[in-house]
């Protein structure tokens, strides 16, 4: 794997290690600074802010993160609600995000799968584009609403 300066990088994805953001306080502000690169347009309008220094995690978030090699690779987390105005329907799988140099290897099925595991939160809801309903499906999320832009799923137990 390159990064931008063509330095090669080889990390063994089987060594990856899922674990709470708080016994890892060393990787929350790269974990902050990839969220806000990726979802600033929608974080500054959420939460009334302008820039990076004015977000913050949530506090009352339990994040989970992947490392490999000392490496942040990924997080994951259940959040009360993750789409404002279904506030009846809650928990909701959350913050499912692989880091750009991770991506394609497999790394968001085995966080899926291991988030699954041991985070034992059924019925669990989320929401995604509609590019990614068969991929939440192998995980035993159905579709319970399809609108234009993404699709409401629903996880009752574990296949």
């Amino acid at each position: 794997m390159k990064n931008k300066n063509n330095i090669i990088y080889i990390f063994d994805m089987n060594n990856i290690i899922f674990e709470n953001l708080n016994l890892h306080p060393e990787f929350k502000n790269e974990l902050k600074l990839r969220f806000w690169n990726e979802w600033s347009e929608s974080l500054k309008k959420e939460f009334n802010i302008n820039d990076f220094t004015e977000y913050e995690l949530d506090p009352n978030i339990e994040y989970y993160i992947g490392i490999i090699n000392n490496n942040l690779a990924c997080s994951i987390a259940t959040t009360p609600n993750d789409l404002g105005e279904l506030t009846t329907l809650t928990p909701w799988l959350s913050y499912v995000y692989v880091m750009p140099e991770f991506r394609n290897k497999g790394i968001a099925n085995k966080m899926i799968n291991w988030y699954l595991d041991h985070v034992k939160i059924r019925p669990l809801y989320l929401w995604c584009k509609h590019s990614l309903d068969t991929f939440y499906n192998k995980f035993g999320f159905e579709i319970i609403e399809y609108r234009d832009d993404i699709s409401i799923m629903k996880k009752i137990d574990r296949a």
